[in-house]
């Protein structure tokens, strides 16, 4: 939401939204982010001050931001990069659960306290505990997570003499947020808003966890912006309200800094990268556990290497695509992780138990290029994944193949995607998006449908029922949603969704 596109309003319609806000609401206003500030945008690529994404934090500046703790993205440019941001802002940089492994002393501050018209608010910041997970390994190097309750638990009560009320900042999800709940905290807000209010209620509603309150959270509209009414009496939150804010382009009336700065880094962006390079026919829609972007994107990355299969992560592909022009800013948009080709090899054993494991997984699921296979869930574990073929060939568990994936992937095969070490891994340095971008050329007009590649057999009642934990109730309103059919690729999209 950073630069004005279509309807969206970026940060000209925020800085209108913040002087609105402080007009009405003299010094009582505070600005507090949760964190992935640079990812999914371009201007995270532009250095500023010797940082990349750098203009991101200066935007913040001139908003007057309040708080702010740094989420996984912030490390996508490396360790120098992210303390480059806290250099560069006039504001605290909080995050207490990152630490060096070396001396266990925090990477950034823990908290710190702010005066809110005399009120004394302390801030913790928090990070996803699967932070080490989820960008390449080299980044992490030397860094370790904490758990989120016990970093909570000791920062709230060293503040709470201290201060009058707590906040925390999850930069995480779901689980996340509950590990934050942790008393004498006042308010939660996470980053991400709780799917179908799985914990903390649907965008715009507020709920408790522990008799603490907790935010919903944007509702993953591109406006992504959250506006929540504290009212305290006595030194205590006695109640809290939150609405979505969607900030419409044609209602900015920004400052004249801010305006300067948006032209400035669209013109950079538009000369750079809005060049047209070829033309969709069909809509690019991302989808587990598979989607027509995802086996286009799969396909490019398998043709550059050479290999027998390859894999693209779900996760990786951050934006879906109308039909019309491609530009390579819009390419730049759907890989802005600058992720490299990585080959390895596998037996036909190990691929097996890699897709088998996919599936147990159930999350950030591999998009195939090479492969095709069925999938059945209302089988155990090792047995749900058949008709494996590998270049239109049957599997064979003693032959040993070779695979792309991009550089983070391969650099969790272990931990997160393969189960188990993938062998003869090589990073070829080759980008992913400058690939994608050489495709577009080359190919000039793509219409691809989605190839189904794996084959979800339906789930049965008893599966929904005991594998995945639905209720009787659960599972009336999931049939009366599918119009009392369990069609395979929805209800694969639900059953994905309940084991995440």
């Amino acid at each position: 939401m950073y630069l004005p596109e279509k309807e969206k309003g970026g940060m000209e319609a925020w800085a209108t939204e913040i002087i609105r806000l402080r007009k009405e609401y003299p010094n009582r206003v505070i600005v507090l982010d949760s964190g992935d500030l640079n990812t999914g945008t371009l201007i995270s690529d532009v250095p500023y001050k010797g940082i990349l994404g750098g203009a991101m934090i200066e935007f913040m500046n001139e908003l007057g931001y309040n708080v702010w703790t740094p989420g996984n993205h912030e490390f996508d440019k490396g360790q120098k990069n992210c303390l480059g941001y806290a250099k560069l802002a006039d504001f605290p940089t909080v995050c207490a659960n990152i630490v060096y492994t070396a001396t266990g002393e925090p990477f950034f501050p823990p908290y710190t306290i702010i005066d809110v018209d005399g009120l004394k608010i302390g801030i913790i910041g928090v990070m996803e505990e699967i932070f080490k997970m989820e960008i390449i390994k080299e980044n992490t190097e030397g860094l370790d997570v904490l758990s989120i309750a016990s970093a909570v638990d000791t920062y709230a009560k060293f503040l709470e003499p201290r201060t009058d009320l707590i906040f925390v900042l999850v930069q995480g999800g779901m689980d996340d947020t509950r590990l934050a709940a942790q008393p004498p905290v006042d308010l939660i807000l996470p980053a991400e808003a709780p799917e179908g209010g799985a914990i903390a209620g649907a965008a715009g509603n507020v709920t408790k966890i522990n008799n603490i309150y907790v935010a919903g959270g944007p509702s993953g509209k591109d406006g992504g912006i959250g506006k929540i009414i504290i009212e305290v009496k006595d030194n205590e939150i006695i109640s809290v309200n939150e609405e979505d804010l969607w900030l419409p382009a044609e209602e900015a009336k920004p400052t004249l800094m801010i305006k300067a700065m948006v032209e400035k880094y669209q013109g950079m962006i538009d000369k750079e990268f809005g060049e047209v390079i070829g033309q969709l026919k069909t809509d690019w829609v991302r989808a587990e556990p598979e989607s027509n972007i995802g086996d286009w994107q799969a396909d490019v990355m398998r043709a550059k290497t050479g290999t027998d299969f390859a894999f693209q992560n779900s996760g990786g592909i951050r934006k879906d695509l109308p039909a019309g022009p491609i530009t390579k800013r819009d390419i730049m948009e759907i890989s802005p992780f600058h992720n490299t080709l990585a080959t390895f090899t596998v037996s036909g054993a190990e691929l097996k138990h890699i897709l088998e494991w996919n599936f147990e997984r159930g999350w950030d699921l591999l998009q195939m290029s090479g492969i095709t296979c069925s999938v059945d869930m209302n089988q155990k574990y090792g047995e749900r994944v058949s008709d494996i073929f590998v270049n239109e060939e049957p599997l064979k568990l003693d032959k040993v193949y070779t695979g792309t994936f991009n550089d983070y992937g391969i650099g969790h095969d272990k931990d997160k995607y393969f189960d188990l070490e993938a062998h003869n891994k090589v990073n070829t340095y080759i980008p992913l998006a400058h690939s994608e971008i050489e495709a577009v050329i080359d190919q000039k007009v793509i219409d691809i449908k989605m190839q189904n590649r794996i084959k979800v057999k339906p789930v049965t009642e008893s599966y929904l029922l005991e594998d995945v934990g639905l209720s009787e109730g659960e599972l009336k309103e999931l049939k009366d949603k599918l119009s009392k059919e369990l069609i395979s690729s929805e209800i694969n999209d639900v059953v994905m969704a309940a084991v995440r």
